[in-house]
């Protein structure tokens, strides 16, 4: 089963503190799938290297918020990117990959977003020691995210079968499939679920 490290428990914890509140509501609305209005600043504050918004290809689900803590990838207001059985939101913390904290971590951004086709040899080297359920996932068809944050470092996920709703979304971490995924639903189905 995918599991959820203790960073990314830290990470998802601002984010995911409004839609917990949510959670019992009839609909979650566009404005619940937003991080909390008292996170967000505005991007024109951001520095001009920064990334302003994602590539074509994950426009329809994914989206840059700017925050007070750096920027943040995640599912945009129409989308919901959820981790497993425990309510917290799939996202990326520029500041949290490149280790900043306090007021340094409002300057950190992501400056590229770039978006590939990998072969099915790199997909099997990733899951190569994942379990069978993740195995099982990969097996559709697949976008490679690769988000660079501004010290360089670069967040890899791999977007699996985009077209279905839900779909998953699995993070890559030396070469390999993280431990944890999160899956990415409309709000639209979701909201049809309740």
């Amino acid at each position: 089963m995918l599991a959820l490290p203790y960073r990314a428990r830290r990470v998802a914890v601002l984010f995911s503190s409004a839609f917990l509140a949510t959670a019992a509501a009839a609909e979650v609305t566009r404005e619940q799938a937003r991080p909390p209005t008292s996170l967000l600043v505005g991007c024109e504050a951001a520095p001009p290297s920064a990334v302003r918004k994602v590539p074509p290809e994950i426009e329809r689900w994914a989206t840059i918020y700017c925050t007070r803590n750096g920027q943040l990838f995640s599912a945009n207001d129409g989308y919901m990117a959820m981790f497993p059985g425990s309510g917290v939101r799939g996202a990326v913390f520029a500041a949290e990959f490149s280790g900043r904290k306090g007021p340094a971590a409002g300057a950190a951004h992501f400056t590229r977003i770039s978006i590939s086709r990998p072969e099915n040899r790199e997909v099997d080297g990733f899951a190569s020691d994942a379990d069978a359920v993740t195995r099982e996932i990969v097996k559709g068809d697949k976008l490679r995210i690769d988000l660079t944050i501004d010290t360089g470092q670069v967040v890899s996920m791999l977007a699996v079968d985009l077209e279905n709703d839900p779909f998953w979304v699995l993070p890559i971490t030396g070469g390999r499939f993280s431990r944890f995924g999160f899956y990415v639903i409309s709000l639209d189905k979701l909201n049809r679920k309740r």
